[in-house]
């Protein structure tokens, strides 16, 4: 979330394509809170949410000046802002920020022939971010809107991902008195999406492929303390969620579909959690949630009626936790938290068009049709402060269970349609005869996963820490084993020359893949992942500062995981190579 704006999309791309813009000039700090208090947020929300802060004019006044540039991929970058302040609880924020890269051409292929050129890491022309944050007393306003033109990690598909989003979200709190409110929150959002693509395939014809929806949510939440040891929040939401699936709202149309459809779905969301303070030791909160989503009709280039999927039931969300103090410096919690998720847009197109397929042939066979998926989470901590060794720890231990998770399956995998059935749908669709058809569906089993992590953050010296964790996982009844069991993280920040020069190092270690059932997997994952990233700046004057970042320091060759395991080609390139940036930065 943006400033408790939900960024996630429903389509095709999801907010992958945004992660990778490297503007964040006008993010202040990253909040990330865990535990079931995520309710208020959405029942998808399990074990906590990120929520992003943005810079403020009273904290943040005057003007600033970043520019960077990336010695590997020919990466440039310029960001700017400026922060004032007309009174108390009066402030404005404004930012800009824009950068490119060519990317380079990455030196290990794993053994593949590029089918077209590879740009790792680069970006086309026009990535871009506006942004302005204004607070007047209990009124807050925040818009944004940003381009990015990513090109992809792979040379399997031709061309570069393109994602716009233009976002408004007004907030406002009335503080009926000491221990009541009522916060208002609004958000409206465009997104735009597209990308080159062969139609039909392997025709030469290129062509744009792509899509767009458009998001409005109304939320109020009441807060009250009015009770004794109890801290009350109850509220509602409503929204609406608009899919096109050639429409775009900042260019021209797009030619072809690309992931989405035309559609819309309404959602109502009512919920409550109250925190009670039993003892000045002991605390426990209750939250409940209920939503229900309405679809509507759904039509698309790729079937010939209009499709009316299964309406969703409403469904409950319950979420109950507790924590208690043994000492100043020990506390255990413990909770159960149950949440579900919609399948997106995109899960309904190849859903829709094969149940149309079926039916139009008189099979008796159909593609079932799409539920929910739920989880249900238990979590136990232990968190332990030592201050006479400057040391914090963290002991997590989890157990999750999923029904009806969403994946994409293959009939023939499936045995949904007999051979001669699946080739009467390709000849029915035009689709080569060597095609695999497939959809996302529900799982028919339980699928669990457990595990635990230890955390520990240390300050041997005043101006030095050091934060380790490692984090074990196993899942059960999963077809698909795509992570590595065992996974370390280390992070070090030190300061230097009376705080003038800052340096920070991080390693990352996955073990292998070698134990799991990827058996298909291309041998590089059969060898384990390390990788070390290092960042230095200085303080030339308290008002200019230079800086070094190295990712990727020695080189390692092991990829992250991509979507097919033995075909490192769709977007595993470039990993393997090390990327040095140099920035400076400016404040007025």
């Amino acid at each position: 979330m943006l400033d408790e704006q939900h960024l996630n999309q429903r389509g095709h791309f999801g907010y992958t394509a945004g992660l990778l813009s490297p503007l964040l000039g006008d993010i202040q700090t990253t909040e990330v809170i865990l535990g079931p208090g995520a309710i208020l947020h959405g029942s998808g929300a399990i074990n906590g949410f990120i929520n992003l802060i943005p810079k403020n004019g009273k904290d943040n006044p005057g003007p600033f000046l970043t520019t960077e540039y990336g010695f590997t991929d020919k990466l440039w970058k310029v960001e700017t802002g400026y922060g004032t302040s007309y009174g108390t609880l009066k402030n404005i924020y404004l930012y800009a920020g824009a950068y490119g890269a060519k990317g380079f051409k990455p030196d290990e292929l794993y053994g593949y022939s590029p089918n077209y050129d590879s740009k790792s890491f680069g970006f086309e022309d026009e990535n871009y971010r506006f942004s302005l944050y204004w607070n007047h007393n209990d009124f807050n306003l925040n818009t944004f809107y940003f381009e990015n033109n990513p090109y992809k990690n792979g040379s399997f598909e031709i061309g570069q991902f393109h994602q716009a989003t233009l976002g408004f979200r007004p907030k406002y709190t009335y503080k009926i008195n000491d221990t009541d409110s009522l916060t208002t929150i609004g958000s409206l959002l465009w997104f735009d999406h597209r990308s080159p693509r062969e139609e039909p395939p392997a025709s030469g014809d290129i062509r744009d492929r792509g899509g767009s929806e458009n998001h409005l949510e109304l939320k109020n939440i009441y807060r009250t303390r009015a009770w004794e040891n109890h801290s009350l929040a109850a509220g509602f939401s409503f929204g609406e969620k608009r899919f096109y699936q050639k429409r775009q709202f900042f260019s021209d149309d797009a030619a072809v579909w690309f992931g989405t459809l035309d559609t819309k779905w309404q959602e109502l969301g009512i919920f409550t959690e109250d925190v009670i303070d039993i003892t000045d030791s002991w605390v426990v909160s209750f939250g409940l949630r209920y939503d229900k989503i309405y679809l509507e009709t759904m039509s698309s280039d790729l079937w010939k009626n209009e499709q009316t999927p299964d309406q969703i039931k409403g469904h409950f969300s319950p979420r109950i936790a507790t924590a208690y103090e043994i000492d100043k410096g020990t506390t255990i919690k413990a909770s159960y938290q149950h949440g579900f998720r919609t399948p997106d847009a995109f899960y309904y197109v190849q859903n829709q068009q094969f149940t149309e397929t079926a039916n139009a042939l008189g099979f008796a066979t159909t593609v079932p049709s799409l539920g929910v998926e739920t989880m249900d989470s238990f979590e136990l901590n232990l968190y332990k402060d030592v201050p006479r060794c400057a040391l914090k720890l963290d002991f997590n231990l989890f157990y999750n269970i999923f029904n009806n998770q969403l994946s994409f399956k293959f009939y023939d995998d499936l045995g949904l349609f007999t051979p001669e059935e699946r080739q009467a749908m390709k000849a029915y669709l035009d689709v080569h005869s060597t095609a695999r058809l497939g959809s996302f569906l529900n799982e028919d089993k339980e699928i669990k996963s457990y595990g635990g992590e230890v955390n520990a953050i240390f300050q041997p010296l005043p101006h030095t820490e050091i934060s380790l964790s490692y984090g074990y996982v196993q899942l059960v009844n999963a077809d698909f084993r795509q992570y590595p069991a065992h996974q370390i993280k280390l992070n070090t920040q030190s300061k230097f020359l009376d705080d003038k020069l800052s340096l920070s190092l991080s390693y990352l270690y996955n073990n292998n893949y070698s134990k799991t059932d990827l058996s298909d997997a291309h041998d590089i994952y059969r060898k384990d992942r390390h990788v070390v990233n290092m960042a230095l700046h200085y303080a030339v004057t308290p008002k200019i500062t230079i800086g070094m970042t190295a990712n990727n320091l020695f080189e390692t060759d092991v990829p992250p995981m991509v979507f097919e395991p033995n075909d490192l080609d769709r977007g595993g390139l470039g990993y393997d190579e090390r990327r040095i940036y140099a920035s400076l930065n400016i404040v007025f």
